[in-house]
């Protein structure tokens, strides 16, 4: 899949996250802007993400999904309603 539909990566401090189990205080999580989230979506389902990840429309007009990599950083895939 090429990523031409990602406008920009974003580091996002929000506050305490879970990696492994375990507190993460100190790992950044990273908002990524992208125009087609639908098909992005369905690529990483098959292979990245959790089986339990859900592409979500949130009260603030956006459309995301969120999964952390093995070092606990966040990676927030979203998309402007």
């Amino acid at each position: 899949m090429r990523f031409q539909s990602i406008r920009g990566v974003y580091p996002r401090d929000n506050g305490m996250m879970k990696a492994n189990g375990k507190e993460a205080l100190d790992r950044p999580s990273y908002l990524i802007y992208v125009d087609t989230i639908a098909s992005l979506f369905d690529e990483y389902k098959k292979n990245v993400c959790h089986y339990r990840t859900v592409l979500e429309e949130k009260i603030l007009a956006t459309k995301d999904f969120v999964f952390y990599d093995l070092f606990g950083n966040g990676l927030i895939f979203y998309r402007d309603l």
